[in-house]
């Protein structure tokens, strides 16, 4: 189980597995220790044979002193350090006191051993209590580090949350305002026919002609809008695979096509084909979205350029216009799902372009939009490509035709 990031161990498990991870860890210790006393006296009595030209003499009595000093500094316990000043104590005896090889406890012996207890047993007894000293100050370092990062885990969660209802409030607001433009409109012809009882028939077919851009334009924001939910979702991903990105570029005019006859788009696709891992549907949204704005707010006289291209390990996409541009006011926030000032510049357009966010970084990819020179708007959406070598080739512009 977790709780805040941090998982936590049953008491019946956490002994169970700390007495037996315990009783490892001093073993491995012990046996560390153990290594270590013999290794440091070995190489001493080594050294000691080598200076010791003259029995007697106070050369290896010396060396198995900083023997004992040094045991008594790399174990973990005083007790080793004792021990290390026995077996010291009793090697000069035996191997370098007349006669040699053979104990001869002479007078020199107590002395011996009482000065290498007099070394090890404080020393052992300091660095056993320093090293406690220090693994508690380390263990409490560890808890001090793991509840900061408890704290910060919970304010970020907390600023998130913050935030998410900050976005979900403008979204709210943004929505509200979007939807009951064209509800009041439909409201507004309905009535009108209701009423108008005498109405010339060119007047109730304008009428009913709004009426059906209205519940278009409200059929699509609903869509957006579902759209954007769904995404907004963790638990919902795109459900990519690898597709030619041309395909999504031929859906999407061909239902701008359907939905505006009288519209120019100019379409510019590579001569090589982009296979990327893909929603063609969604990618397919994310174009329509961009092409409605550019045929909405673009001369009839001027075509909107659809281009795709080769960038690297990316497919680029371009819906350029020239039209009015992008205000200068809303450009900071132009993919976030605010309220406009002017909706009758830019109706729906924060909704939409914060759903092409949306979609896009779900694929891994990224959008920006910007002013174009003279006149007009340009957005531009990045997708990667397939990672197979051999498709992953940069394509040039290659055809263009009118729609």
């Amino acid at each position: 189980m977790k709780i805040a990031g941090v998982a936590l161990t049953p008491p019946d498990r956490q002994r169970r597995g700390g007495r037996v991870k315990g009783e490892m860890s001093e073993r491995k210790v012990m046996i560390l220790d153990v290594g270590k006393t013999a290794g440091i006296l070995i190489l001493a009595g080594f050294l000691a044979g080598l200076v010791d030209e003259a029995p007697g003499g106070e050369g290896p009595m010396m060396i198995y002193l900083l023997a004992v000093l040094g045991v008594s500094l790399a174990a973990t316990h005083w007790g080793y350090g004792v021990a290390g000043a026995f077996v010291a104590a009793f090697a000069v005896d035996l191997f370098h006191t007349q006669p040699q090889f053979r104990l001869s406890f002479s007078p020199g012996f107590p002395v011996a051993l009482l000065i290498m207890l007099a070394i090890a047993l404080p020393t052992g007894l300091l660095i056993s209590r320093l090293k406690k000293t220090a693994a508690g100050a380390l263990e409490r370092e560890y808890r001090a580090v793991a509840l900061a990062k408890i704290a910060l885990d919970r304010e970020r969660r907390a600023e998130a949350l913050a935030a998410g209802e900050t976005t979900r409030a403008t979204l709210l607001r943004s929505i509200s305002h979007d939807l009951r433009t064209p509800l009041t409109s439909i409201m507004g012809a309905s009535a009108a026919m209701l009423e108008g009882r005498e109405m010339s028939e060119p007047s109730r077919a304008s009428l009913l002609v709004d009426i059906r851009k209205s519940s278009q334009w409200l059929l699509r924001m609903v869509e957006n809008i579902l759209t954007l939910t769904r995404l907004s979702t963790e638990t919902v991903r795109p459900r990519k695979g690898p597709e030619s990105a041309e395909n999504a570029v031929s859906q999407a005019v061909s239902i701008l096509r359907a939905r505006f006859p009288n519209c120019r788009i100019s379409v510019r696709l590579p001569d090589q084909p982009l296979m990327t891992p893909m929603d063609v549907t969604l990618i397919s949204q994310v174009l329509i979205n961009l092409l409605e704005n550019a045929i909405k707010y673009s001369p009839e006289s001027e075509p909107v350029v659809v281009t795709l291209t080769g960038d690297g390990d990316y497919a680029r996409f371009e819906v350029a216009d020239r039209g009015r541009g992008i205000p200068g006011d809303v450009m900071e926030t132009l993919f976030s799902p605010q309220k406009r000032d002017n909706q009758d510049k830019l109706r729906g357009a924060g909704i939409g372009l914060s759903i092409c966010q949306t979609i896009v970084q779900s694929h891994g990819g990224d959008i920006e939009g910007f002013n174009r020179e003279g006149a007009g708007a340009k957005f531009v959406f990045r997708l990667p490509l397939v990672e197979e070598a051999e498709l992953a080739v940069p394509a040039t512009i290659g055809s263009e035709g009118e729609l």
